[in-house]
């Protein structure tokens, strides 16, 4: 068995541990509404019309939400329907990665990052929209890198087709797309000019598919919900896009584990920047690299090639960053996490036969895995916890929702802080529940009150007390 053999059977193990305890993962704001949606739907018998309001005020596409209607056919089971989400999402990043690792031959060990990533780990496991960009993203990367072996119409054809996807997923999936059509023109121009009359066919396809969307894009705006930070803040997203990498900034999402953790704030920093500093070292590398040669770019090797493209995904992400003045949250990289991982990636490649090199990547799989797992271990201890980026796992507030209906109490009081500002989200449990059991929600006259029961100021977990 060779090596790639063996990291990628080891990157299936990875990734098919991420698949336990789905019912671990938030269940806040976003994720309710995209249910809440695809329930509705279903039960009108009908495709639902548009998906959730982005901070731009446009009506994204209602792709997603279909993808949802499909996975509540398959199961009313909420925390069934999150393992199978989860399970779908990596079995499509890990064939676009086994698929690239052979085209490329670049050694395979930096893959173990992948699932490793608190961000990748924590995004792709979301019942959310935006992160469905993980998988889409890489794979049109995969299926461009193919066409760039091997020019043809099909796939070219399959590119254009997830591309669309993309670009329905989620508006930024505009960036990725972006960064694959300027890597087509720049390596496979003749190719394109002398098929151009089969290429046109399949934009045009594309572009009346991408219609609709792009006419509410244009046409149907609501008001900006975004702020506009500074100059210099938005700039920070060329720094956020390698710590993604690390477990640097992940602070965010649940704080009292690192406030907790011995020397948490070194074992975050250090990885995060050598992440940073290998990053910016292959970026330098790469540029000066193309800056001495004088290859043509047709005889430029694949690896060389897929380079280019993460360079070109990493600048247009800041570029659409600093020109629409966003705020660098940490889900605007879904997109283009491919971008700072291929450059680790590639980075690494060149100077695989230098102990140190092997050294530095073997410390950052390490303490990042090591991160990661007590990460896990935590939330599922703590039952998530009572920040407002996480709050109560969603198996803890399915237990409430169960309670709710089986004694249907006719109201019930939050004392329970993403409640307050999230109410709806106990809502659409209790509506799925109901509909998965058949049970009509007759009210009783019963008073309910949603409190939390954990032992620490820090445990999450939420109960519900009933009465008279």
């Amino acid at each position: 068995m060779t090596t790639r053999r063996i990291v990628l059977a080891a990157l299936a193990g990875l990734m098919a541990i991420q698949v336990l305890r789905p019912g671990d993962i938030p269940f806040l704001n976003d994720e309710p509404n995209l249910i809440g949606s695809a329930l509705v739907a279903n039960q009108g018998g009908r495709l639902a019309e548009k998906g959730l309001v982005g901070s731009f005020g446009l009506a994204y596409a209602p792709v997603c939400v279909w993808i949802y209607q499909a996975l509540l056919l398959v199961t009313r089971d909420i925390v069934s329907l999150a393992a199978i989400k989860i399970a779908l999402v990596w079995l499509g990043v890990w064939i676009a990665v086994a698929r690239l690792a052979v085209r490329t031959e670049l050694s395979p060990w930096p893959l173990l990052l992948i699932p490793l990533s608190p961000y990748l780990a924590f995004f792709q496991r979301l019942l959310w929209d935006n992160v469905f960009l993980i998988p889409v993203s890489i794979g049109m990367v995969a299926v461009l890198a193919g066409f760039l072996v091997r020019p043809s119409l099909r796939a070219f054809a399959a590119w254009a087709a997830l591309a669309v996807l993309a670009f329905h997923v989620h508006v930024l999936g505009a960036v990725p797309i972006a960064a694959c059509a300027l890597t087509l023109i720049v390596f496979r121009r003749d190719w394109l000019l002398a098929h151009r009359g089969q290429i046109t066919v399949v934009l045009v396809a594309a572009l009346l598919a991408s219609a609709r969307f792009l006419y509410a894009i244009v046409a149907e705006r609501g008001a900006a919900g975004h702020a506009h930070p500074a100059f210099a803040h938005s700039l920070e997203g060329a720094t956020e896009a390698f710590l993604v990498w690390s477990h640097a900034g992940f602070e965010f999402f649940v704080p009292a584990f690192y406030r907790d953790l011995p020397a948490g704030h070194v074992l975050q920093a250090i990885p995060g920047w050598l992440a940073f500093l290998a990053g910016v070292a292959a970026l330098a590398g790469f540029l000066v690299e193309s800056a001495r040669r004088k290859l043509p770019l047709r005889d430029w090797p694949l690896a060389r090639q897929l380079a280019f493209l993460a360079v070109a995904m990493l600048l247009l992400q800041v570029a659409l960053l600093l020109v629409l003045r966003l705020e660098p949250l940490w889900h605007y990289f879904n997109g283009v996490w491919f971008a700072t991982f291929y450059l680790l990636w590639w980075g690494f490649d060149r100077v695989r036969m230098h102990l140190w090199a092997r050294a530095l990547l073997l410390l950052q799989i390490a303490t990042v895995g090591a991160l990661t797992f007590l990460l896990a271990q935590y939330v599922h201890a703590h039952h998530g916890d009572r920040n407002q980026a996480y709050g109560a796992t969603l198996a803890n507030q399915l237990d409430v929702a169960r309670a709710v209906v089986a004694r249907r109490p006719k109201s019930i009081e939050r004392r329970v802080a993403n409640y307050a500002q999230f109410p709806h989200a106990l809502q659409v449990l209790v509506l799925l529940e109901a509909d998965r059991t058949n049970t009509k929600l007759d009210v009783t006259p019963e008073r309910a009150v949603v409190l939390y029961t954990g032992s620490s100021p820090d445990d999450g977990a939420i109960g519900i007390e009933f009465e008279r």
